[in-house]
């Protein structure tokens, strides 16, 4: 598979076989209440999110992996944009993506 011409290896396993490794996706269409679940993820169940929000005040400078609070509600999200291919690269080279 490809994802914005990044390669995407699959081993063809849910995530009930191998709950170590995997990669929860939400994929955010626009106007489709989108936006009220992440909110809702991020302030009700704690989850720390990987989106936009992320790299905003400098930190898509930060070297190293970092857990960010970037909302007054408290949500707190990764310092990668996995919006952009160029985020997704980044968010490989700082393996969080593995």
């Amino acid at each position: 598979q490809k994802l914005a011409n990044i390669d995407v290896k699959t081993k063809g396993e849910s995530a009930a076989e191998n709950k170590n490794n995997a990669i929860p996706l939400f994929w955010h269409i626009l106007k489709s209440g989108g936006t009220s679940v992440k909110d809702f993820y991020g302030t009700c169940h704690g989850f720390v999110e990987a989106a936009e929000s992320g790299v905003l005040d400098g930190h898509n400078q930060d070297t190293t992996l970092k857990v960010v609070q970037m909302s007054p509600e408290g949500i707190r999200y990764v310092n990668v944009d996995t919006t952009t291919a160029q985020g997704i690269e980044r968010a490989i080279q700082l393996n969080l993506i593995p």
